[in-house]
């Protein structure tokens, strides 16, 4: 009697799901971590404790944690307009502010647990479908990516003749014009582009890729709700609300710390466009 050496599609399937888990927890991990050394591998963590003993005015702190605090209730308002027109009943803002303060605070511990958190705290006390709260929550931050988007946008066009200088300035200016005009710099991009779609096709039976193309119909699905949604005027105030609780939070911790120039003297803070130096 001989036995089948070959993987059964049932322990093929798990693999893959295993391999899916572990890159959802490593990869962001990783990133994280390796942020965190780049940041840090030249700043002076003795000078650092000195300026936050001595050198800093906690009155724009607080400021600047009143803003954060502001800016998280607004989110909380916002999600809850998607979360209505998705069919989810009217929560109390409390409810709605609660979400994201726990989400962001548990972010803090764990990459994405605070997305997952704040998704299963509605669930469980709305009684909904977990995967209808995930679709307003991936779309919640699909409209903030646009948000960037737009702001990079902005910024570039704002900004132009400064970065150009920049450009012009410094070796990396040239390093990066060189690699934006490069033909075969774009030829590698589109073949990426290919090879993942190709990939998409060839592994559309495996869990990982199913996965993924769910995340993808869910954060499309959660998107839809702000071109049908009631309220989709109110969603772009807070929106805007809240990337002006962002701005103001940045500009507010600049008079905390002691700067070697005036702020009065220098129109990128005084505007947060780089316009002029």
């Amino acid at each position: 009697m001989q036995t089948s050496t070959h993987p059964s599609p049932v322990s093929r399937r798990s693999r893959f799901e295993i391999v899916g888990c572990v890159l959802k927890v490593i990869l962001p991990l990783a990133v994280s971590a390796g942020l965190i050394l780049w940041l840090f591998h030249k700043v002076n963590i003795h000078q650092v404790e000195s300026i936050i003993k001595q050198g800093v005015d906690y009155r724009y702190i607080i400021a600047m944690m009143v803003l954060t605090v502001l800016s998280h209730i607004i989110r909380g308002i916002r999600w809850g307009i998607q979360l209505r027109a998705a069919g989810i009943p009217r929560i109390p803002v409390v409810a709605e502010s609660v979400s994201i303060f726990g989400a962001y605070a548990l972010n803090l511990v764990f990459p994405f647990l605070g997305e997952a958190w704040r998704c299963v705290y509605i669930t469980r006390r709305e009684g909904c479908k977990l995967s209808t709260v995930v679709g307003t929550d991936l779309g919640d931050r699909a409209s903030d990516g646009i948000m960037i988007f737009l702001i990079i946008i902005l910024t570039l066009f704002v900004a132009h003749p400064a970065m150009d200088r920049f450009l012009d300035r410094y070796p990396i200016g040239e390093d990066i014009q060189r690699v934006m005009t490069a033909g075969g710099m774009w030829v590698i991009v589109i073949a990426v582009i290919a090879m993942l779609v190709v990939s998409d096709y060839c592994f559309r039976n495996t869990s990982f890729v199913k996965g993924i193309n769910i995340s993808i119909i869910r954060i499309w699905d959660g998107f839809k709700v702000l071109f049908h949604m009631k309220g989709t005027g109110l969603y772009l105030i807070l929106t805007l609300g809240i990337w002006i609780c962002y701005f103001f939070e940045a500009y507010v911790c600049f008079f905390a710390f002691p700067l070697p120039v005036s702020l009065s003297r220098i129109r990128l803070i005084r505007w947060g466009l780089c316009r002029d130096w």
